[in-house]
C-alpha cells in the first residue's frame, strides 16, 4: 500500500490513478492521519452487470446503444422500421 498526503495526490492526480487501475492500495493522510483510502474493485463483469447493454459477447453499435439509452419505445419502432425499409 502506498501512502500519501493530500497534497501531494491532488498535484499527481493521474498518476495515482494510473497506480490504482494497476491494482494498487493507496492511502491518502492529512496531516499524518489516514482521510481515505483508494483502491480499485471493478472489474469487467461488475462494468457489464451495471451496464447491461454492455452484457454478452455482441456489442452494441453506436446506434444500437443511443436506441437502448435515449430513444423512448415510439422512437425505437421508428427505428426500426426505417432500417429495415419500411418507411
Amino acid at each position: 500500500m502506498t501512502t500519501v498526503s493530500v497534497f501531494e495526490f491532488r498535484n499527481h492526480l493521474a498518476e495515482y490513478l494510473r497506480m490504482v487501475e494497476q491494482g494498487e492500495e493507496i492511502s491518502i493522510t492529512r496531516f499524518d492521519r489516514p482521510v481515505g483510502t483508494i483502491t480499485s474493485r471493478k472489474t469487467p463483469k461488475d462494468y457489464e452487470k451495471f451496464f447491461g447493454v454492455f452484457a454478452g459477447r455482441n456489442r452494441p453499435t453506436g446506434e444500437e446503444y443511443v436506441n437502448k439509452i435515449r430513444r423512448n419505445k415510439q422512437e425505437m419502432k421508428y427505428a426500426k422500421k426505417l432500417r429495415q425499409g419500411e418507411i
